[in-house]
């Protein structure tokens, strides 16, 4: 009985990928029920995150991008200030 339960599951699937732009690779997408799930571990790696697991909890630790952020009146690389 299990066995088509599983198979009724996995019909339910559409795999694609998640890419954030500027981040080289991607992460696994899948949809259940019209809904997006994207793989944990593999956002973690696209996103140069880790993962912990605490209890029955996963915990996401992201990089801290605005200790590289340039300062408000610093202009970006490859645009000019107003003037």
């Amino acid at each position: 009985m299990i066995l088509p339960a599983l198979a009724l599951v996995v019909a339910a699937q559409q795999s694609s990928s998640l890419s954030i732009a500027g981040q080289a690779g991607s992460a696994k997408v899948i949809q259940v029920d019209g809904r997006n799930y994207v793989e944990v571990e593999g956002f973690a790696r696209l996103t140069n995150g880790s993962i912990s697991f605490n209890g029955g909890e996963i915990v996401l630790t992201l990089p801290d991008v605005t200790a590289n952020a340039s300062a408000p009146d610093s202009p970006v690389a490859g645009f000019s200030k107003d003037l």
